[in-house]
């Protein structure tokens, strides 16, 4: 059944990464006031997105594997 055990729900972390990708490559702007974030600020967001990117890629690996899409090996590489 191609995926869908957690209902899709993964993929609102999925927008949240575009959303952080958005505004590291262009300042947000809210309400006509633009956003111009600190570096310490930047370097969190890109670590946040990182994390977050892993986090949407196991839950999708694990949605396959408990929906029978795909074999339990694929979840080894998160064991190390």
């Amino acid at each position: 059944m191609s995926g869908g055990h957690f209902d899709y729900n993964q993929r609102y972390l999925q927008y949240i990464v575009e959303q952080i990708e958005r505004d590291l490559v262009s300042e947000p702007d809210y309400y006509g006031v633009r956003v111009i974030y600190q570096p310490e600020v930047l370097e969190v967001m890109k670590q946040v997105k990182e994390e977050a990117e892993a986090l949407y890629q196991k839950i999708h690996d694990l949605d396959w594997v408990i929906s029978g899409d795909s074999s339990e090996e694929i979840l080894e590489k998160y064991l190390t």
